[in-house]
């Protein structure tokens, strides 16, 4: 009788091999899918303003905006837009993800080594920036300046718009931002004689300013019921 019940003892202390084991591999696919989801709570302390804030600040992630060969494996950038390549020829992969306010991301993915339905193009990892969706309109409207070394003002401005409805999406920017003309500044200027002697000697100081305006946007609509 005692060594029956030391058995019993034994059998309920020693732990169920077989329910350890089923629990290890019901939760092992949520860790090995390569699928790391940031929601906009991750972001929060950085305080960022739009998608490319954001998309900038996954650790151990570099923005890749790709390059313009077409036909190429990995020509394309290494961002998703709702688990697709941005199709507009335009604009590089940080406009676009400038012109997404940070308030319509629900969440980026990010992906290595590859995940269902995701086409990686020669990347080991990309970022898949997941917007809100149901339609509405969205704007962001930037200012900066900056006071160089002789007083000038340089002035930018930026004004980016998107929405989307029904399943089309258009967006549209417009900027302009002053620059300074790095030919001009401040020098000696000498001229010399045939003999190499100093004919005349001048102080130069010269000014220059530089102004661009960019104007883009893209619409999005399926096509051939896709």
């Amino acid at each position: 009788m005692i060594v029956q019940a030391l058995a019993s003892a034994l059998a309920l202390a020693a732990p169920d091999v077989g329910q350890d084991t089923q629990a290890v591999v019901a939760t092992a696919p949520a860790a090995t899918t390569g699928v790391i989801s940031y929601p906009p709570e991750f972001f929060t302390a950085s305080q960022p303003s739009t998608a490319l804030d954001m998309v900038s600040r996954l650790p151990g992630f570099t923005v890749d905006v790709g390059d313009s060969v077409r036909g190429f494996e990995g020509a394309a950038g290494n961002v998703l837009i709702d688990s697709q390549r941005p199709t507009t020829k335009t604009d590089d992969l940080e406009e676009i993800l400038r012109r997404i306010p940070a308030n319509q991301v629900v969440r980026i993915d990010l992906i290595r080594g590859g995940a269902p339905g995701i086409d990686m193009q020669g990347k080991s990892v990309l970022a898949n920036v997941v917007k809100k969706q149901g339609g509405g309109f969205r704007g962001v409207v930037a200012l900066s300046n900056s006071i160089i070394y002789d007083g000038r003002n340089m002035t930018g401005v930026r004004l980016e718009l998107s929405g989307d409805k029904a399943g089309r999406a258009w967006e549209a920017s417009a900027r302009y931002g002053m620059g300074v003309d790095d030919g001009a500044g401040e020098g000696r200027r000498v001229r010399s004689g045939p003999a190499g002697e100093p004919l005349i000697i001048s102080d130069v100081d010269s000014e220059g300013d530089t102004n661009q305006t960019t104007l883009t946007g893209s619409y999005a609509t399926p096509l051939l019921g896709g």
